[in-house]
């Protein structure tokens, strides 16, 4: 009797346990909401300080909140990856927002200007030659001197020209059956019965060239730096 009487206090309490999990994870909800809202006021008022670093911080803090946040959020982050020079992102948030809002958002004239203004910096980012393609300067790799090819060993036979004859698996000897089973013994014609033979994947030469795994065969890597554009601006 106490077992079954301990039984219902049990299912009575895993009861109340369901019941509270939804309401725990809406309150939890309700939290996340309300920190985001601080947090899209503090980037306001950071905005308005022409503080975009810290801008940027809280935006991204709001994203690792992971929940609903306000369609304006896109809007301002756009503005504020502008005024960082990260276009392409800016650019990304931006149609996130007129995606979401529609023409009959608080923002969307507001939005087409900025659209403008981020065409207009990435037209110059592809033009120019110095920057890569978010705007940040370059410079020769160092590894490949510019070349975006490097030379280096072969890795099929180690820089020695030679390798194991594939076709007699390095025995100079080839193993046949006739129909009947019977084995065939002939020297090998690919190696000349040596079992070995020149390298087919360097074709001898004991080097390869391929893309610079620094700098993937461009000849250049990114900075940290930004571009001021002023090399391709000088030109007619």
């Amino acid at each position: 009797m106490s077992k079954m009487k301990n039984l219902s206090l049990l299912c009575i309490l895993l009861f109340f346990l369901c019941l509270q999990s939804p309401l725990r994870a809406q309150k939890a909800g309700i939290g996340q909401q309300k920190e985001a809202a601080a947090l899209l006021a503090q980037a306001k008022r950071e905005m308005g300080r022409q503080d975009y670093a810290a801008a940027n911080k809280s935006f991204r803090q709001m994203l690792a909140l992971h929940t609903p946040l306000p369609t304006e959020m896109c809007y301002f982050f756009a503005g504020t990856l502008f005024n960082l020079g990260q276009y392409e992102n800016s650019l990304q948030f931006l149609e996130k927002y007129r995606s979401l809002a529609g023409p009959g958002g608080e923002f969307y004239h507001q939005s087409e200007e900025l659209k403008k203004q981020l065409e207009e910096q990435m037209h110059i980012i592809r033009e120019c030659a110095a920057c890569d393609s978010q705007g940040y300067v370059q410079q020769l790799c160092s590894y490949c001197r510019g070349m975006g090819k490097v030379e280096q060993n072969c890795t099929r036979c180690y820089g020695r020209k030679k390798a194991v004859c594939s076709g007699c698996k390095g025995e100079g000897v080839r193993i046949e059956e006739d129909l009947f089973g019977q084995k065939k013994y002939q020297s090998c014609p690919d190696c000349e019965a040596t079992g070995i033979r020149k390298c087919t994947y360097c074709k001898g030469e004991g080097k390869v060239t391929s893309n610079c795994e620094y700098c993937k065969g461009l000849g250049q890597l990114s900075t940290d730096e930004l571009c001021s554009h002023e090399a391709s601006q000088g030109q007619p």
